[in-house]
């Protein structure tokens, strides 16, 4: 269903001057030109918590507190200081490490780094450095998983990394590296899904890993002409957990893991794990004039606020399950509080001013894709 209206109601309803009151137990983190940003209602300065330049695919942990990402490697920073490409490089994943950050000590530990003899486009010695896929949570956040692969092959290795252990084992080999890059990864109850193809057109392949059977199931879904992949996650509901593929016509397509058959359910909205009863909820559609657009759905009515411009990453929701941060008010890249239909403003984002940041992904509660 198309909500055209909610989105000019929530226009104007941004207008609106009235401070949000947020009461949280996390602080806002939010993704900006290459580095990750704290900011708190109860400290508002926003605080770096990383200075690389360089930072990729943060992800934040099922409890929250932790945030997994990636970060350029000396030796890819190295190569690109000496060495002129064509804009094809550019395209490969390029060596990172990954990095752990605690959000409230903001003390990073590198978990997956390069060799001591790492080397990358040095005249006369060969390639020797690692590319990391980006990193998936566990379901129960007691591990990471990603896949390792050296510069330049054709496969790697999926990896699992148990935290307390602090310890990688591979856990299945052979995995594609399509096109130089690395597959994307989710990590649910069902398993560890992989997308090794970049073209999110046409036939779209999953596989799923079980950890616990070492089986491999393949999904697949075929997209019409002009439709393309938005995301894909995987989806509580009462039927079991299913792959979830938002298409670019706020279309969901909906597989079963077991069966690889696609379900017939309604679309899914974005919870936070810390849910409870009047906790707001997030549903993402598209709009002819406007593109992707987010509303908040009141589950126990099933009744719709106003909605405003975004994909999912561009709207968190605070521990309080009752205020938003969002992206794109009062300008773009600015980042915003909305709680009870008022709006504040939060100083220092936006691309007005050159000393803010402009903001690309925001991060507070932990959440999950949801069909009640």
């Amino acid at each position: 269903m198309r909500r055209i209206a909610t989105i000019l109601i929530g226009l104007l309803l941004l207008s609106s001057t009235g401070m949000v009151a947020a009461q949280t137990d996390a602080p806002l983190v939010f993704w900006a030109s290459g580095d990750l940003w704290r900011w708190s209602p109860d400290a508002p300065t926003i605080v770096p918590l990383t200075t690389d330049g360089t930072v990729s695919s943060p992800t934040l942990s099922p409890a929250g507190g932790w945030l997994v990402y990636r970060a350029l490697a000396p030796v890819s920073r190295a190569a690109l200081d000496h060495l002129q490409t064509s804009g094809t490089i550019a395209e490969y994943d390029l060596p990172t490490d990954i990095f752990l950050l605690d959000v409230n000590t903001q003390q990073p530990l590198s978990i997956a780094a390069q060799p001591a003899d790492a080397s990358l486009f040095v005249e006369g010695v060969a390639d020797n450095a690692l590319v990391y896929s980006e990193a998936a949570w566990s379901p129960a956040g007691d591990a990471l998983a990603w896949v390792e692969a050296s510069f330049g092959a054709a496969t790697g290795n999926l990896i699992s990394y148990n935290l307390a252990a602090a310890s990688p084992q591979i856990v299945a080999s052979e995995i594609p590296i399509a096109d130089g890059r690395t597959p994307e990864l989710r990590w649910g109850s069902a398993g560890i899904v992989l997308r090794t193809n970049h073209d999110d057109t046409g036939t779209q392949t999953f596989h799923v890993y079980d950890p616990a059977t070492t089986a491999w199931t393949t999904l697949q879904v075929t997209l019409a002409e002009e439709s393309y992949v938005q995301l894909f996650e995987w989806v509580e509901s009462p039927q079991g957990e299913l792959l979830g593929v938002l298409l670019s016509d706020g279309t969901w397509r909906l597989l079963d893991p077991r069966t690889g058959g696609e379900v017939s359910a309604a679309a899914p909205a974005l919870y936070s794990r810390f849910d409870a009863a009047g906790t707001v909820a997030l549903r993402f559609d598209v709009a002819p004039e406007t593109g992707f657009f987010w509303e908040i759905v009141a589950p126990a009515a099933q009744t719709t606020s106003p909605a405003f411009p975004g994909t999912p990453g561009h709207v968190a929701i605070a521990p309080d399950n009752q205020t938003l941060a969002f992206i794109g008010y009062p300008e773009f890249g600015a980042l915003a509080l909305w709680r009870a239909g008022e709006i504040a403003p939060i100083a220092g984002t936006g691309s007005s001013d050159p000393d803010s940041k402009v903001a690309a992904v925001v991060f507070w509660s932990p959440l999950v894709w949801r069909i009640m």
